[in-house]
């Protein structure tokens, strides 16, 4: 059970790196545009063949592409949230890849970050300020294929997808939480566990390992408390 926690914890802590790396480029890219804006406006610039190809018909069309590519995006979210409905040791497979697996780019988060790019792209164009419309799109476009890559795991198989859950519910239960947030994730455990009546024997075998390491956990966790 331990090398199961520290298999979790080394690919959570790959994926909060993965998300950083994002954020840093997509940072890089908001201040590129913001660079190239204001070399744009330069004097010296103007009549340059380069910074007249943005011009604002191009801009439109950039932000008539980045909302198509945004509502795009969230509607395949959706789509994916109501058409897996299965659950591995008492944990959504959906909210999994959605809310539990990554640290911070969330896929609530993203759909929030993608509604303000596209309001913020649209006023961004009313301003005639075109570098930072190409720069918030393809800040845009490396979210969603940052959100993609994190929701393709939801196909890799049962196979991958029960060893990844059942890492997480194992280190879930080792690590420092909240006494009462494990007794709910217990119980939700033990129902998924009641509606599983067809289980062979290696089935069976990894829900008992896991029940008794949670037993184990939490009253070790309650004789904590009462000290």
């Amino acid at each position: 059970m331990q090398q199961e926690a520290e298999e979790w914890r080394k690919i959570s802590k790959k994926t909060k790196t993965g998300e950083i790396a994002v954020l840093v480029i997509m940072g890089i890219l908001l201040l590129g545009g913001l660079l190239f804006q204001c070399v744009d406006t330069c004097i010296c610039c103007n009549g340059c063949s380069f910074f007249e190809a943005l011009d604002a018909n191009a801009s439109l069309v950039i932000l008539q592409i980045h909302g198509t590519i945004a509502t795009l995006s969230i509607t395949v979210i959706t789509l994916i949230n109501g058409s897996i409905n299965d659950s591995l040791y008492g944990v959504s497979v959906t909210d999994f890849f959605m809310n539990r697996k990554p640290r911070i780019l969330t896929q609530k988060r993203i759909m929030i970050i993608t509604f303000l790019y596209v309001i913020i792209n649209l006023f961004v164009h009313l301003y005639g300020i075109r570098w930072m419309v190409l720069a918030i799109f393809i800040s845009e476009t490396v979210l969603i294929i940052h959100s993609s890559l994190m929701m393709y795991g939801a196909f890799k198989g049962f196979e991958e997808i029960d060893r990844q859950i059942r890492r997480y519910v194992i280190s879930f239960f080792e690590a420092d939480n909240d006494i009462e947030e494990k007794k709910q994730m217990l119980n939700a455990f033990m129902n998924d566990w009641i509606l599983r009546k067809d289980q062979n024997i290696v089935e069976r075998e990894r829900y008992q390992k896991i029940y008794d390491y949670a037993i184990e956990k939490l009253l070790n966790d309650a004789e904590v408390r009462r000290r």
